[in-house]
């Protein structure tokens, strides 16, 4: 698995809350199951490369894929300078699944882990020590990935090594790729899956599964290195053309986590203010054509500067990562949430009546006050409502307004309620 599945690892561990960036903060489990991991992958991979011995051809294989591999992450490091300098949030997305299932391919058990592990290290010194300091790189996921993909191309290759290899253009070798590529994708995400479990404990198992754009790039990386085993095996010289299509893919997954930081609240992982502003815009404009009904919601922390002054303001910001996770779940999927700023979040609907809309306001009221934290609080919210029957010739600024207008009222009249204003046309 690339980098990409450490990075949605990150997502979800960054969504269920930011207070376990150190291994030493995590819990019992998952500090077992990580050592554990890291055990199992270098004594599997010692005790395959002891019984492999040495082979003059896996030794050639093996180093021109480590050589391939460092090189590609030493020029791709210039793009990782460029998304640290606009403050992305990464986590060293080098596609190593390339070389390493390349490996996997085409060299022996311990070989292949021998491979994956030299790979990692590398990447791990690549690290300047002020990513380490600054919390932008944790270490100990980076090795949990490390281990997994170690673990996975050792077995896989185990598993080709004692098959016949078919001959080159039989249809047994595509079934037998394509095994090879489930297998290293099965083991590789189970691992990890069941270490993100362990250490962020969500209350969803859905939350933990990689969407299909991560699968999608996945699947290509792996293609790739297929394309890449054939070519050190056969044809070195045709090397540079996969690590000109790798550089390609990473390229366009740069520009498109550019684009997603630049619509995203980095404290919460919400759309920002003119992000949320122009979906909902497009919303509203389907809205008015269907002449089908909108609301705006208004959401407001209660006494949130109490929290940072008696708590500090880490505690405050895990508050609100805490409480946007909350309003993610119990919206429904289609609704346009963002962070309107501070402690105010918006939630923009299309189609719900004001009674759903009412009921859906008084869910995330409910359970932002239900919320499990850290430190002894209860954080309560005021909720301005505002719902258009029919929102032809009503703008977004008269909904917003509505619903700061109804916020209003719900925190003068005593906080933790919600309160609703009607907009436009009545039915």
């Amino acid at each position: 698995m690339t980098h990409t599945s450490s990075a949605h690892a990150a997502d979800v561990a960054t969504a269920v809350g930011q207070r376990r960036s150190h291994f030493w903060s995590l819990n019992r489990l998952a500090k077992f199951y990580f050592v554990s991991i890291e055990l199992i992958a270098c004594s599997v991979t010692a005790l395959t490369v002891l019984h492999d011995g040495w082979h003059i051809d896996s030794a050639r294989h093996f180093g021109l894929l480590a050589l391939l591999a460092v090189g590609y992450t030493e020029l791709a490091d210039r793009a990782g300078r460029f998304r640290r300098f606009l403050g992305v949030e990464y986590a060293w997305s080098t596609n190593t699944a390339v070389f390493v299932f390349a490996g996997t391919l085409i060299l022996p058990p311990g070989y292949a882990g021998l491979l994956a592990m030299t790979v990692f290290a590398h990447v791990i010194l690549r690290v300047s020590v002020k990513d380490r300091k600054e919390g932008s790189f944790q270490l100990y996921r980076i090795c949990l990935t490390a281990g997994t993909m170690t673990l996975a191309a050792t077995m896989t290759a185990a598993v080709l090594a004692d098959t016949t290899v078919p001959s080159p253009r039989s249809v047994s070798l595509a079934v037998q790729s394509v095994s090879a590529m489930l297998l290293f994708f099965g083991l590789n995400l189970l691992v990890l899956i069941v270490g993100v479990a362990a250490e962020t404990r969500p209350q969803q198992v859905g939350a933990l599964l990689p969407n299909w754009e991560v699968v999608g790039h996945e699947v290509t990386a792996l293609v790739l290195g297929l394309v890449m085993a054939e070519f050190v095996r056969t044809d070195v010289w045709l090397t540079p053309l996969v690590l000109a299509l790798v550089a390609a893919i990473r390229r366009s997954s740069l520009i498109k986590e550019l684009q997603i930081a630049a619509s995203t609240d980095p404290k919460t992982g919400l759309l920002n203010v003119s992000a949320w502003r122009d979906r909902a815009l497009t919303e509203l404009e389907q809205a008015v054509r269907e002449h089908g009904p909108v609301a705006v919601l208004m959401i407001d922390l209660d006494h949130f500067k109490r929290i940072n002054d008696t708590y500090g303001h880490l505690v405050g910001d895990e508050v609100l990562i805490e409480v946007a996770q909350t309003l993610r779940q119990e919206s429904r999927d289609h609704d346009i949430l963002g962070r309107f700023g501070g402690e105010e979040f918006v939630l923009f609907m299309r189609g719900p009546s004001l009674r759903a809309a009412l009921a859906i306001a008084e869910r995330l009221r409910t359970s932002t006050a239900a919320l499990d934290l850290d430190v002894p609080v209860v954080v309560t919210t005021s909720i301005g409502l505002a719902h258009a029957p029919d929102p032809e010739g009503v703008s977004m600024a008269e909904l917003i307004h509505a619903a700061d207008l109804a916020l209003y009222e719900a925190k003068a009249n005593g906080r933790d309620q919600v309160h609703t204003l009607n907009v436009g046309a009545t039915v």
